[in-house]
């Protein structure tokens, strides 16, 4: 079977995701990522955020009114995690900070499956392998999320150590 990577791909090249509760651990192609707070964080991982110092709300006349405030954009209590990854080539290129564990979702229109799929974490390569469609995935990703704008075919599970 041959396959080749759509140029006008649907799914993003690079992702970027801070979470601080691992209900919040699956951005695009990045699923169940598991946040590990007892490690260190990574000196290159800065909380994005920023100052909100006007905010429209409406009176009581429901007019829409700018009002002056003094706060963050975001608001994280806890400590949190941060993954960043891209991908080219059949290469996943991932870089974390207080993560435990995370999976890569793997499409045909990503990655030529005839090819070995290759994960390097944090500068080791972790994953060297040719994937092959995973049927009983294919189905639980189906019935979980009726998407037929992405189809999963298989994963990759990593365990950062």
């Amino acid at each position: 079977m041959m396959c080749c990577i759509a140029k006008d791909s649907r799914f993003r090249k690079k992702v970027e995701w801070e979470f601080d509760d691992d209900a919040y651990g699956t951005m695009d192609w990045i699923s169940n990522a598991k946040l590990d707070t007892a490690k260190a964080k990574a000196s290159w991982h800065k909380t994005m955020n920023f100052d909100i110092v006007k905010w429209l709300k409406l009176d009581k006349k429901d007019s829409v009114v700018t009002v002056d405030v003094a706060q963050k954009a975001f608001d994280f209590p806890r400590a949190s995690g941060k993954i960043v990854t891209d991908y080219e080539a059949n290469q996943f290129t991932v870089t974390t900070s207080r993560i435990g564990a995370f999976s890569i979702a793997i499409s045909p229109e990503m990655v030529d499956l005839n090819a070995p799929v290759r994960v390097v974490l944090n500068g080791a390569l972790v994953f060297d392998k040719v994937l092959t469609y995973d049927k009983q995935f294919m189905l639980e990703q189906w019935h979980a999320n009726r998407d037929r704008s992405q189809l999963w075919v298989n994963y990759i599970h990593v365990n950062v150590e």
